[in-house]
């Protein structure tokens, strides 16, 4: 009597995790609506950037070029760093300071602004860099939205971060929040994302707030002001070519 009741218990067991996992989205498609949400999939796009911080406000302004599948050009457009220009491209980082003789290389994590980096401004695409799946604990509920959450591994040693938790809004598809992690596991910063709202035609989440680890209250956001297709010649994603004027 008892291993039929083993059995049975067994085949309950089953059922009930099969039945679980059968309700989970598509995780590939779910992180495709997260990224186009946060730059949407075209072949070239310029996008205009403000960020500030919550010890000072006073935004700082960037221009952005992306190519698909070949990099992202930042350019501040104000303030002591105007002129320097941030590249990332699937080889590496760099920056070009203007009156210098060559570009030098970069970390992804060399900070731009306040706790946002260069690889939080230039990676919007978490498919280009992490291979994703779902966490043990796979629902959550995150400032009262449902959330699905997902753990995303880098596959590249440009990727930001090592790791990233992300928690998705389960009605959505949006990005919510996602901790960001070092190959060690430890959490270097946060990333709350804002819902997603219409900007130059176009559904994205405008607002990004990147909150340090240990001192909650180094807060910067990063505010995406306008957006729109354009011409993104590939010699322009080259280290060499950041001296030129453009």
């Amino acid at each position: 009597m008892r291993i039929i009741l083993y059995i049975i218990f067994a085949f309950v067991f089953l059922a009930q995790n099969a039945n679980t996992e059968a309700v989970y989205p598509d995780i590939a498609k779910l992180l495709q609506t997260v990224d186009n949400l946060r730059a949407p999939d075209e072949p070239g796009l310029k996008m205009d950037l403000a960020i500030s911080t919550k010890q000072d406000p006073s935004p700082s302004l960037y221009i952005m070029l992306r190519r698909r599948g070949v990099g992202a050009l930042v350019q501040a457009a104000d303030g002591s760093q105007k002129g320097q220009k941030y590249l990332s491209t699937p080889k590496g980082y760099w920056i070009y300071v203007p009156n210098t003789r060559r570009a030098i290389r970069l970390t992804p994590l060399q900070l731009l602004r306040g706790q946002a980096s260069v690889g939080d401004i230039s990676r919007l695409r978490f498919s280009d860099d992490y291979d994703a799946e779902y966490s043990e604990d796979a629902i959550s509920v995150f400032e009262d939205q449902p959330c699905w959450v997902i753990n995303l591994t880098a596959r590249s040693k440009n990727a930001p971060y090592a790791s990233v938790r992300l928690l998705i809004n389960q009605d959505t598809g949006a990005p919510v929040q996602a901790e960001l992690l070092a190959v060690s596991g430890r959490k270097l910063k946060t990333a709350v994302y804002s819902r997603p709202e219409e900007v130059s035609g176009r559904q994205i989440i405008q607002t990004t707030t990147y909150i340090d680890a240990i001192d909650e209250t180094k807060q910067t956001d990063v505010r995406i002001d306008s957006i729109e297709k354009a011409k993104a010649p590939s010699f322009r994603f080259r280290p060499q070519a950041l001296q030129l004027d453009n």
